[in-house]
């Protein structure tokens, strides 16, 4: 049995160098091809090792070279949970067998196998890292069909019916891999929060053809359909000589909108800067606002309204915005 070692991998993001450190792990990835087989019978060049964070975003590539008898791969990590894909590639770049998994490397050397198979092509799906932080999104869930049918393919070593699949928004690319040739659709649906239940942004990609053994980038962006907006409110007393909360006994703000199907209500401590009041993902139609301030009984002494027209597409940081000043009752 042959090892390969990486020397020194400079890692982008958090991983630092695959050197020994004291608070560095080795993984071991055992290379399982079916009975009789090895890299060379698939007239390969390499395997391309790829590791992802625990958010599945890329984190470092390394290569190892095909031989007779490699048939394990051993590198030096921070101690944290991995995702990974092993991807043996001839000289012209061409994916020939493909596996990946997902290894516990948290606190100790470990091993993991990997089934290699035959590689049969698929989509990846990329999207704009920037917007996770621009448009306040957290948690994508895609859905994939092949002529109508729900797709099922291995995802991290099991197999997976992307169906609602989730992902974090900072993985920046999902690849689907080893999917039959064949028309397919996708719709993919972007989350401020896990726990949220409305959809910030929908991405619909009508029918495209998959090709066996091509590997298809697909940008999401070119889909995006923004469904909601986001409001900040900007607030303060009518009386500009009020400078603190606690001198007129207000601990908390409550901003509600109102409409004849929706309302929404935020609330927050009352703070001497007057922090603005973000209310997130509001469907389009027209809402009156009405702003409290609250005392420890959340008895209301101070009260302001506004009527405002909600128009889909501003979120995150093209939020709208509106100010409203609130009068003692």
């Amino acid at each position: 049995m042959k090892r390969i070692f990486i020397v020194a991998l400079v890692m982008i993001l958090s991983f630092g160098c695959f050197d020994s450190k004291p608070d560095n792990v080795e993984i071991t990835i055992n290379i399982k091809f079916p009975q009789g087989e090895n890299c060379k019978l698939y007239l390969a060049e390499l395997f391309e090792v790829t590791l992802f964070d625990s958010n599945q975003k890329k984190a470092a590539v390394e290569t190892f070279t095909c031989t007779d008898t490699t048939d394990t791969l051993s590198l030096f990590v921070e101690k944290d949970n991995y995702y990974f894909t092993v991807a043996l590639k001839d000289s012209n770049n061409n994916k020939k067998s493909y596996g990946s998994g997902t290894v516990d490397a948290t606190t100790a050397d470990t091993e993991v196998d990997v089934n290699m198979v035959e590689y049969a092509g698929g989509i990846t799906f990329n999207w704009n890292s920037s917007d996770c932080d621009d448009y306040d999104i957290e948690l994508i869930k895609f859905t994939l069909l092949n002529e109508g049918e729900k797709v099922s393919t291995n995802i991290w070593g099991k197999e997976t019916e992307l169906s609602e699949f989730e992902l974090s928004c900072r993985a920046e690319l999902f690849e689907v891999v080893n999917i039959p040739s064949g028309k397919y659709s996708a719709t993919i649906n972007a989350y401020r929060t896990e726990n949220s239940d409305v959809s910030r942004i929908t991405y619909t990609v009508p029918e495209f053809k998959i090709v066996t053994g091509v590997d298809s980038p697909l940008d999401i962006n070119d889909y995006k359909k923004v469904n909601v907006s986001d409001l900040v409110i900007n607030w303060n007393f009518d009386s500009r000589s009020i400078t603190s909360c606690s001198e007129v006994d207000v601990s908390t703000v409550a901003a509600s909108l109102i409409s004849t199907n929706l309302t929404k209500t935020v609330e927050q401590s009352c703070e001497d800067n007057f922090n603005p009041i973000w209310i997130y993902d509001i469907p389009e139609g027209s809402y009156d606002l009405l702003l409290q301030g609250l005392s420890n009984s959340e008895t209301a002494l101070f009260e302001g309204t506004a009527q405002i027209d909600i128009e889909t597409g501003s979120i995150g940081k093209d939020a709208l915005t509106q100010e409203i000043f609130i009068k003692e009752k």
